[in-house]
């Protein structure tokens, strides 16, 4: 892990990896604190038979919707409600009370990076070693194509050793190649109603009448994620009424107990993600070192591929807007639980797993930045 990139030198903008170790490092403050109960299994040893509803839990308090964009934000970092941003109250012309605070948001913002000397002299000469590259590049700037995926390694001009992966785009204008990347400013956010704002009349917003089909909405873009992983992974899946929940790398297999098993729907998800992210380390995906080079339970290949699986469905949980305090207080549990035992620490740990747990979740949810 590369130190450097864990402080932002303006503390206004942060990348994506600081951001994703500011999450961990909250995780590892209420571990440290000692506040943090015993992990518990969210399923029945026995199918359970009772009917139950997808909507047992109400979901919408972990929103927190921009009042004029509809933005929804981080449940980890934004407390749930309504908000505008400072500059939304001038553009609107709005009044907000006196007293009245703001609260923190990073907001991931998209840019365009150019190629450095020493990276186009580079990708000149992996053109001229590689046929198809230079044919893509070509079709790229001819407006064939609209970006061409490239990876070489190179030297920097301080000697560091560093890896290209990025897509790489053509710009007509300046006639020279770029690339997208996220950063993520700081902006501060107001409550709608410290500006005066009735927001369900703003929206014409149901007290409940629209709940379930909101949570059915969410609940139906988790079985996309579901099915269109499955697929893209040649995965094996399946739900069987026992008493453990597993991936084996022998056979690419995932099989957890039955829906009607756990306490609820999103506990079922926490855990099929925690064994898609598993998944993601098998050879024909990520080929990660934890899960190929495991050599056997509670050593620390096999504890540290359990923190990237565990942080992976966290991460997986509160993108697709699905996680409840219940749910977070268990997986920091679980992450407590087989971070603690290994010699460099638990925060050691945690903070060193985060580019792994990334690169799973990214392949889970099929996000290509």
């Amino acid at each position: 892990m590369k130190k450097e990139n864990l402080k932002s030198k303006n503390p206004a903008v942060k990348n994506d990896y600081q951001m994703n170790v500011e999450t961990a490092e909250k995780i590892i403050e209420i571990i440290e604190s000692g506040n943090v109960k015993t992990w518990r299994k969210t399923w029945t040893t026995t199918t359970n038979q009772t009917t139950r509803s997808i909507y047992d839990l109400v979901m919408d308090d972990m929103l927190a919707i921009n009042t004029y964009t509809m933005k929804e934000y981080d449940p980890l970092f934004v407390p749930a409600g309504f908000y505008v941003t400072f500059k939304q109250i001038k553009e609107h012309k709005l009044h907000l009370n006196k007293g009245a605070k703001g609260t923190p948001n990073y907001k991931a913002c998209k840019f365009y990076k150019y190629l450095t000397t020493i990276e186009r002299e580079v990708l000149e000469k992996e053109m001229k070693d590689k046929e198809e590259l230079k044919e893509e590049i070509e079709q790229l700037i001819a407006g064939v194509k609209l970006e061409v995926k490239v990876k070489f390694k190179y030297t920097d001009s301080k000697g560091n050793e560093k890896e290209f992966n990025e897509s790489l785009e053509w710009d007509n204008i300046k006639q020279q190649f770029k690339y997208r990347k996220f950063q993520y400013v700081l902006e501060y956010l107001f409550k709608a109603e410290d500006c005066g704002l009735n927001v369900k009349e703003l929206w014409k917003i149901e007290d409940e009448a629209e709940q379930p089909e909101n949570d059915l909405k969410r609940i139906q873009k988790v079985e996309k994620i579901k099915e269109s992983y499955i697929e893209r992974a040649h995965l094996t899946f399946k739900e069987v009424a026992q008493n453990r929940a597993f991936y084996r790398p022998s056979d690419h297999s995932v099989t957890i107990p039955t829906k009607n098993q756990f306490e609820s729907i999103e506990n079922y998800y926490q855990t099929m993600l925690h064994e898609f992210a598993h998944s993601t380390g098998h050879q024909s995906l990520l080929n990660r070192k934890t899960l190929v080079e495991n050599n056997g339970f509670a050593t620390k290949n096999y504890s540290k591929e359990e923190l990237v699986a565990e942080l992976s469905s966290l991460y997986s949980m509160i993108s697709l807007k699905i996680m409840t305090d219940d749910l977070l207080n268990n997986s920091i549990a679980y992450l407590k639980s087989w971070g603690q035992g290994l010699k460099e620490g638990i925060k050691h740990n945690i903070l060193s797993t985060i580019g792994q747990s990334r690169k799973a979740t990214n392949l889970i949810l099929d996000i290509k930045e």
